[in-house]
């Protein structure tokens, strides 16, 4: 069946009658000529709901990845994302941002134009896409590398939070972690800081946002800075840095309560060792609530690079997703924020 002759109405009911029927799942090749055939509309099939069409995109403004939506108190849609532009070709062939648009009507029109929060310094080591590196075995993490900002809101006052991997202040080029704040709803953006403030030497990778109802920021990250080089282990761990609500730097505190070792993680292919494109972090009052991988110690070889052709399904239990709680009262006996 040739997906691209069916019309919208039929397309659907194609898909429902395959997942209702339960005799034989989609085939990557179907699942792709449906996912080809939707995202080539200019309307959104799913609810059939009209999307104003804005015209090409802004010049040297390639292509959008991570998106991620937040709701302002008012209904504003703000929609977060990593975009490449062509602008300044240098070695990588082009250079990424991250920037929003937002929608003032529930998604029925959105912003031309991406408003610009910063660009995103890449690493020097590996791909240059901002993932974090083991230099001594010379293997890559496939962690959120340029593509995976996140983004937070404090519903009381509108105050943006934005989050991404950033080789800006690792004073080797190598990952760390960043924030950007914007007070007046996504119009304007103060200039990144690092966030990995107590170890500012240490790659940092994977960050995530969250606001305490406290007003408070939090922002969890992995990184090596208990790494001891030589051994046969890269030990990682996980932490979460507090801010105020104008992103003072308040403290830190560690959720793993021993180091792991990322080398015994699963390896996707050239990309490196995957703790996972993304982490968890939420809030309840006052508290972080988080989740995350680690690895277990299995004494598993580092089998990298792995070629496509020879790879095979990977039955050792690598890696667990643990849950962690946490709040500024912790380290500093009360609560802060605003």
């Amino acid at each position: 069946m040739d997906l691209r002759e069916i019309g919208e109405p039929d397309l659907l009911r194609y898909i429902q009658e395959k997942l209702e029927s339960g005799l034989a799942p989609l085939t990557i090749q179907t699942q792709l000529s449906i996912l080809r055939r939707i995202l080539s509309k200019p309307t959104n099939i799913i609810s059939q709901r009209p999307v104003k069409d804005t015209g090409p995109p802004t010049e040297n403004n390639d292509s959008q990845a991570g998106a991620q939506i937040v709701v302002l108190n008012d209904g504003t849609l703000v929609n977060l994302m990593s975009n490449t532009v062509s602008e300044n070709l240098g070695n990588a062939g082009f250079d990424w941002q991250v920037s929003i648009l937002r929608s003032f009507d529930d998604g029925g029109n959105w912003e031309k134009d991406p408003i610009y929060i910063a660009d995103i310094v890449p690493t020097v080591r590996g791909y240059r896409t901002c993932s974090a590196f083991d230099v001594e075995l010379e293997v890559p993490v496939r962690d959120g590398q340029c593509f995976i900002p996140d983004i937070a809101v404090n519903f009381a006052n509108n105050k943006l939070y934005v989050v991404w991997q950033d080789a800006g202040f690792n004073p080797d080029g190598l990952a760390g972690a960043v924030i950007s704040m914007s007070s007046d709803g996504g119009d304007t953006w103060t200039d990144p800081i690092q966030v990995n403030q107590v170890a500012p030497e240490s790659q940092a990778f994977l960050p995530t946002v969250e606001v305490a109802d406290d007003g408070t920021v939090g922002v969890l990250f992995y990184d090596f800075r208990n790494d001891r080089p030589g051994d046969a282990a890269l030990d990682t761990d996980v932490h979460l840095a507090f801010f105020d609500g104008d992103l003072n730097h308040l403290g830190e505190k560690r959720l793993t309560s021993e180091s792991f070792n990322i080398r015994q993680m699963v390896i996707a292919g050239s990309r490196g060792y995957f703790p996972g494109d993304y982490v968890g972090l939420s809030h309840a009052g006052n508290d972080f609530v988080a989740a995350f991988t680690v690895a277990n110690e299995l004494g598993l070889p580092v089998d990298f690079p792995q070629v496509f052709s020879t790879q095979r399904i990977d039955d050792n239990n690598r890696q667990d997703i643990v849950f962690g709680r946490a709040s500024l009262s912790d380290i500093t006996g009360k609560g802060k924020g605003k």
